[in-house]
């Protein structure tokens, strides 16, 4: 997929649903860019992968991983769902965006 793919307001909105359908998938666990990025389209540039889950803070669907998390894992950055954001994530679609 050329850069352009990944400009379009329609794909913005494809690659927003497959993010929530791919958190519904394990709420619980830390979730991080690079294997989103690899997940989304075969390869979502990262700035744009972390502009989406950015969005998603501050809709307060996802939170920042607290520096405790983050040094019990080894990662420097990870995001999890909120409670309320638990609720606002779509039913799981087992297809995982491919549809």
């Amino acid at each position: 997929m050329g850069d352009s793919d990944f400009r379009g307001a329609s794909a913005a909105q494809r690659a927003m649903k497959a993010l929530l359908q791919y958190l519904r998938r394990e709420p619980v666990k830390m979730h991080r860019i690079g294997p989103i990025s690899l997940w989304l389209c075969g390869g979502y540039p990262f700035q744009r992968v972390e502009q989406l889950l950015e969005n998603l803070v501050n809709d307060g669907i996802l939170r920042h991983a607290t520096a405790e998390e983050l040094r019990e894992t080894g990662y420097h950055h990870g995001y999890f769902v909120t409670l309320e954001g638990l609720a606002m994530l779509p039913p799981e679609d087992r297809s995982y965006g491919l549809t």
